[in-house]
């Protein structure tokens, strides 16, 4: 295999360089068939062969971990078995897509568009509007598939809430895609150079490989569409459901800390400032306030926590209200904590702002109580323990990762792009 060949080009312009590969292959109505890679020129093999003889071949648009694939215990009828393509599976993710569909051919009397021309002036009007640089595009037989491809190697936690929020984007400014390819990390598209077999046509890409973009070329989706991702309903927003811990890359764009812990010490703290009586005899808190400050001020910080028990904190703190008539019940508090996005941005309403009103009040952390203590205790002994573990584990090598890393090391000392 040569990097003259564009498939292999392509493949390594929108792959990650750290993971395995994932290759797929379809005909007819029979169960697809998957392999997992080292190396790109393995996998086009692979596919070639299969085009030759009539298959629809496709590539995962990640990286994936384990050759082997995920263990799946609902496999063969409950047998179990190993999953190649899953979520749990997904390793690395650098590029965001966009499956487009056409009715160029008369086979699909309900995609949006009449032609791939069409659709090509769909895409740059997107771009345009959301202000978000030009994709590298395939023509992938009937329709178009659209790459943006990033600097960045991201994880499956950070890469999914810049999905999300870039196929909210597609929705808010009229760009009609294929819903489900945009925000699953498990997608499988269309293979450059191979047959797209029920029309003839060979898969190709039709612009020039655009220059990697840095992530912060899409950070202003996450803060600039709260609302509208709400209105994208296949969208999961997985953002405030799959936070990770540890410094995430959207977190660093954000400039913004990710929620506390939800641990018992954390949630008496704050079930002690919304209970703070100032100097003045007046709460800090006051869940007799008007609704604005009783939503907008409160209840969407405690929601930005994401915590299980958020809710119930909501209630336990409004129930308190003695005014008549001011509160308004449980289910009308869920219904207001379920229509917060949970955004967290430098322009949002999080648990910092309560923290800050009441610092600036006169509030005091509390010690922790004894439970809390002895949970402390307990997390900084199985920390302390799961290092150990780590330190002494033998270290076996990645073949795939120092096969990179000397690739990368030839790179800067003749100074050309890395190829595989």
């Amino acid at each position: 295999m040569n990097q003259n060949d564009p498939a292999f080009e392509f493949l390594d312009h929108i792959w990650p360089q750290d993971g395995h590969v994932l290759v797929h292959a379809k005909k007819g109505d029979a169960a697809p068939w998957q392999k997992i890679f080292q190396n790109i020129g393995d996998a086009l093999a692979w596919l070639r062969q299969l085009d030759a003889q009539g298959f629809n071949c496709y590539h995962h648009i990640g990286s994936v971990r384990d050759p082997q694939g995920v263990w799946d215990p609902k496999k063969n009828n409950g047998k179990g078995g190993y999953k190649k393509r899953g979520r749990g599976n997904v390793h690395r993710l650098k590029v965001l897509v966009a499956d487009i569909d056409t009715n160029e051919l008369g086979t699909k009397p309900n995609a949006p568009y009449k032609n791939r021309a069409e659709a090509l002036a769909a895409v740059e009007a997107f771009c345009q509007a959301a202000r978000i640089p030009p994709p590298t595009i395939v023509s992938s037989g009937t329709g178009l598939h659209c790459y943006w491809v990033l600097i960045e190697e991201l994880d499956f936690e950070t890469w999914q809430p810049l999905a999300d929020s870039f196929k909210a984007a597609c929705f808010h400014y009229g760009l009609k895609i294929d819903p489900p390819r945009s925000a699953d990390a498990t997608s499988v598209l269309r293979t450059p150079t191979m047959r797209h077999q029920s029309s003839g046509r060979i898969v190709e890409v039709i612009t020039e490989l655009t220059r990697p973009y840095p992530v912060s070329a899409f950070a202003h989706l996450l803060e600039q569409l709260p609302s509208k991702r709400r209105q994208a309903k296949s969208s999961k927003l997985a953002s405030t459901e799959q936070t990770s811990s540890g410094p995430q890359i959207l977190d660093a764009l954000r400039n913004v800390e990710p929620p506390p812990s939800d641990i018992l010490y954390e949630r008496e703290k704050l079930w002690s400032l919304l209970n703070h009586v100032g100097t003045d005899g007046q709460r800090t808190f006051d869940p007799d306030w008007s609704y604005p400050e009783w939503c907008e001020g409160v209840l969407m910080a405690i929601a930005s926590t994401g915590w299980p028990c958020a809710l119930d904190i909501a209630i336990w703190w409004s129930a308190q209200a003695k005014t008549e008539g001011k509160y308004p019940g449980p289910e009308a508090i869920r219904a207001k904590m379920t229509s917060f996005t949970r955004e967290r941005g430098p322009n949002t309403t999080t648990e910092r702002s309560l923290y800050k009103r009441a610092l600036d009040r006169g509030w005091k952390e509390p010690p922790p109580s004894h439970e809390a203590q002895l949970e402390l205790a307990e997390r900084a002994t199985r920390n302390t323990i799961e290092t150990a573990l780590q330190e002494d584990a033998p270290k076996t090598p990645d073949t795939r990762n120092a096969y990179f890393e000397n690739r990368s090391r030839q790179r800067k000392a003749i100074g050309r792009p890395l190829r595989r």
